[in-house]
């Protein structure tokens, strides 16, 4: 009997230690490849963002909108843990071998009337296929429809293309400002540049509105629509 319980102790902790490898195994694994660690931020809903989150200032800073100086936002420029679709959202270029950082970045945008959040705004700066997001996100959702259509309109004359995903799920709409105006390296003659690409992403609430002091109200999508149509 003694060593029967032995036996079954040991064996015990024989299958512990190994439960505990296998998920040392797994969690290496999603690290390595990176989107199922993350959170997808097509898949956020909005309505269920809470201030509680965003009040740590090591992690989030308070600031303004890009949408309407009236927003408050929470800005956070640790973006390893997001993506969107399977595009992800990392910290650092890699370039010849070398680590230098994005500038990529994350704002969580508020009412400005209410503790209530109304929608997402993302920068992200990459290398290499300039349609590489583009084409991500139409997989997943489809034709988008493009605001600067018009050839002589400012946009297309700065050479941007603006998508809209108008209720991409309930209630969310996405539009995104996609360009490339600056280049990495070439500081020697041996040193090829490469250029940056930068996408500005608008998730938010088809139904949103700004609340201005003066009491006039304009709706978030309008609005965004107006800017990148132009």
């Amino acid at each position: 009997m003694k060593y029967l319980k032995f036996y079954l102790l040991s064996s015990l902790i024989v299958i512990i230690a190994c439960q505990s490898q296998q998920k040392k195994e797994m969690a290496e694994t999603e690290k390595r490849q990176g989107v199922s660690m993350s959170k997808d931020i097509l898949k956020i809903n909005i309505d269920q963002l809470k201030l509680e989150t965003f009040k740590d200032k090591d992690l989030y800073e308070n600031t303004l909108s890009d949408i309407s100086e009236y927003l408050p936002v929470f800005k956070s420029d640790n973006v390893n843990s997001y993506s969107i679709g399977s595009v992800l959202l990392n910290t650092d270029y890699n370039y010849k071998g070398k680590k230098l950082p994005s500038g990529n970045h994350i704002s969580f945008v508020m009412n400005n009337e209410t503790t209530s959040f109304i929608g997402v705004e993302v920068v992200l700066n990459y290398l290499g296929d300039e349609n590489s997001v583009y084409e991500a996100l139409s997989k997943i959702m489809g034709t988008p429809q493009l605001l600067n259509s018009k050839e002589s309109s400012i946009n297309s004359m700065k050479q941007r293309k603006n998508w809209f995903w108008e209720n991409y799920s309930n209630n969310h709409s996405l539009i995104i400002s996609q360009f490339s105006e600056k280049t990495i390296g070439g500081l020697t003659s041996t040193d090829g540049s490469e250029k940056i690409h930068t996408v500005l992403f608008y998730f938010f609430k088809t139904d949103a509105k700004i609340l201005y002091p003066n009491g006039q109200i304009e709706d978030v999508k309008k609005r965004l629509v107006k800017r990148f149509s132009r």
